[in-house]
C-alpha cells in the first residue's frame, strides 16, 4: 500500500512546481528520488533474502519467482528513465520536463501496480508459510538498514498514511 500510495501521488508534488521555478523544482525532486530508493531497497531484499529460498523450499512457485525477476528488471529500467527525468528537469527547472517525470512516474506506477498486485497474490500467501518470524525480520533489518535515518520519520507518516485508520495502531 505504501509504495502504491506514494507513486500514485507523486505526480501532484511534480505538477504543483511552476515552471521555472528553481527553488520549489529543487525541492520537489527529492520526493522522486527518495520514494525511488525506497523501491529500490524493497527490490534488492527481495533480490537477497526471499526469492532463492522461496524457489527452493516452494519449488511451484518458481515460475512466479521468475516472474517476479523479470519484473523486477523491467521497472529498473522505468527508475532508471524516471532517474535520468528528475535529473532533466532539476537542471532545467522547465515544465517541459516536469512532464516528463510525470510520464515516467506513470509508466512506473503502472508496473509496479500490475507487479504488487501479482506478488500479493502469487507469492505472499506462499512466503507466510515458508518463511520464519526471523527471516522475514532479514527483510525487515535490511529495509531499515538501507533508509537513511532522516527519511525513516517521512516513510513512517507514509506508511501510517497507506492504512486504513483501524490498522494504524
Amino acid at each position: 500500500r505504501f509504495l502504491r500510495m506514494v507513486f500514485r501521488d507523486a505526480g501532484s508534488v511534480v505538477d504543483a512546481v511552476p515552471d521555472g521555478d528553481r527553488r520549489r523544482t529543487t525541492l520537489a525532486v527529492r520526493h522522486p528520488r527518495q520514494i525511488a530508493h525506497a523501491l529500490e531497497s524493497h527490490h534488492h531484499g527481495e533480490d537477497m533474502f526471499l526469492w532463492d529460498d522461496l524457489e527452493r523450499r516452494s519449488p511451484a512457485c518458481a515460475l512466479h519467482v521468475e516472474q517476479m525477476r523479470a519484473q523486477h528488471a523491467e521497472i529498473e529500467k522505468h527508475l532508471t528513465a524516471l532517474g535520468a527525468s528528475v535529473d532533466a528537469w532539476r537542471a532545467s527547472t522547465r515544465r517541459r520536463e516536469a512532464i516528463a517525470v510525470r510520464e515516467q512516474l506513470d509508466r512506473l506506477t503502472a508496473a509496479l501496480d500490475d507487479h504488487l498486485g501479482q506478488e500479493e497474490i502469487d507469492i505472499l500467501p506462499v512466503a507466510a508459510t515458508s518463511f520464519t518470524p526471523a527471516e522475514w525480520g532479514r527483510l525487515e533489518h535490511h529495509g531499515r538498514r538501507t533508509v537513511p535515518p532522516r527519511w525513516l520519520f517521512i516513510q513512517l507518516g507514509f506508511m501510517l498514511e497507506s492504512m486504513p485508520a483501524a490498522e494504524q495502531r
